[in-house]
């Protein structure tokens, strides 16, 4: 106990004070080695009682200004963050002008390196941008105690709660968009200025005129959507200024085949057999042309979900890609060889993981779109990888196999409230069939050869 009173509590003019000892980041932050907050008692038992709630509270706001200190020393967000500090400090029992004058000397160097950045005027003043002026006014409103719900705090809330939950290279996305919103809106923008007539102003001033492809104007709306709708969910706002601003992005109803997206024709796809050298990049070709699976989900099998007859999927982009998928008579020899000579546990060897989402395809994907560019299909960028999925929907369709059940080979959602829901999905007759009804005709079928050595992605 008294160990513990010795660490965590501090007797001050006969009162005690809850203490937490900072890290060196939070040290150099606050020019102090420890925080207190009067307990408001001289009764050691009462402030052992007390104590820990307090330093809970202390804890979490030392959390938030290791935050701070990972912002640029030159943003809008640094100097509210800075005028957080001295104000807290002032809480935690600094005396008041000391933190005021820390709070000026923090703004004045802002203010020196605004004035290397942006000029200064005939009086000597830099010349600042609307938003970095406004941004001095807002330091001093925070230090004197003023609690503005500020636009980039509730980002930083949103986009931690969305880590973990979300792909790496998806929450790089949200974070460029709401980003991109927050700096147009002005980092110093409060959460009650984003109106629904500012956000229809973003998306015809900055979306709308963009040069970028539809569904990416769409995918920037909607992440700027669902931050509005954790907004309105948690009670942050009445309701998402974004709602319904998605139907302003268009696409063209007329019809383009040459941006248009495409399968491989059967021609197409005995060129791709001929031409490819045996190896990895050919392997995982052939799989895809007789499974319609996508390329991370070949890359990630391991030689254990080789079982039953069947390639099983065992994590995906969605519940749906959770799935066995039968080996179709005209694969099982590859599948086997690759089993069998497997290096390092994985069905395609010797993949690395690589990108913010340490995907195993990532490599094979870049180095099969430079392959395709360099032999017959330079010009065209309606075919990808990928391309080999919308090639195995095409052949299943034209064997007649029921939508349903081509959706359950693909990964995709069956559709329909009946099946999707109730239903536990086709039989596996049924599968296995659909799989060996994927036809390209013998010349093909005469080029899937077992590969001797699969060299590395």
């Amino acid at each position: 106990m008294l160990q513990g009173m010795a660490n965590q509590l501090k007797l001050r003019h006969g009162t005690w004070y809850a203490r937490l000892t900072l890290s060196r980041p939070l040290r150099k932050a606050l020019g102090r080695s420890e925080v207190l907050k009067s307990l408001g008692t001289s009764d050691v038992r009462e402030a052992n009682r007390l104590k820990h709630r307090v330093l809970a509270q202390l804890q979490e706001e030392a959390s938030r200004l290791a935050l701070a200190a990972d912002l640029h020393p030159d943003s809008v967000e640094y100097l509210a963050e800075a005028a957080r500090v001295s104000r807290e400090a002032v809480k935690a029992g600094l005396d008041e002008d000391a933190a005021a004058a820390g709070l000026d000397a923090s703004v004045e160097s802002w203010l020196d390196r605004m004035a290397r950045k942006f000029g200064t005027g005939p009086d000597g003043h830099p010349l600042l941008p609307e938003t970095k002026e406004r941004a001095v006014r807002l330091a001093h409103r925070i230090f004197n105690g003023d609690q503005p719900d500020l636009l980039y705090e509730y980002v930083t809330k949103h986009l931690k709660e969305l880590a973990g939950r979300i792909t790496a290279s998806a929450l790089v996305t949200k974070r460029r968009h709401l980003t991109d919103f927050s700096t147009w809106a002005g980092a110093d923008a409060e959460l009650s200025t984003i109106t629904r007539r500012l956000t229809a102003r973003y998306v015809m001033e900055v979306i709308q005129p963009g040069t970028q492809a539809t569904k990416t104007k769409t995918d920037h709306l909607a992440n700027l959507s669902a931050f509005g709708s954790w907004l309105e969910r948690y009670g942050f706002c009445e309701s998402n200024p974004w709602r319904g601003l998605a139907r302003t992005i268009k696409e063209s109803t007329r019809g383009d085949a040459s941006r248009r997206m495409r399968p491989y024709s059967v021609d197409e796809v005995q060129q791709l057999l001929t031409k490819l050298p045996p190896g990895a990049m050919r392997d995982v070709t052939v799989l895809a042309l007789w499974t319609g699976m996508r390329l991370e989900e070949l890359c990630q099998l391991r030689v254990e979900d080789v079982k039953d007859g069947a390639l099983h999927v065992c994590a995906g982009k969605s519940s749906n890609a959770v799935r066995a998928v039968p080996i179709a008579p005209a694969i099982a020899p590859l599948v086997e060889h690759l089993r069998a000579t497997s290096r390092d546990t994985f069905l395609i060897a010797g993949c690395r993981p690589t990108g913010a989402d340490r995907k195993r395809s990532s490599t094979m994907s870049a180095k099969f779109s430079a392959w395709l560019r360099g032999h017959g299909w330079k010009d065209d960028h309606t075919v990808t990888f990928h391309s080999t999925r919308r090639t195995v929907a095409t052949r299943l369709e034209a064997a007649g196999v029921p939508l349903h059940i081509a959706a359950r080979v693909l990964g995709h959602a069956r559709g329909g409230l009946t099946y999707s829901l109730y239903s536990s999905g086709p039989e596996w007759a049924q599968l296995v069939a659909a799989v060996a009804a994927i036809n390209y005709g013998p010349a093909v079928s005469s080029l899937i050869v077992t590969t001797q050595g699969t060299p590395t992605c």
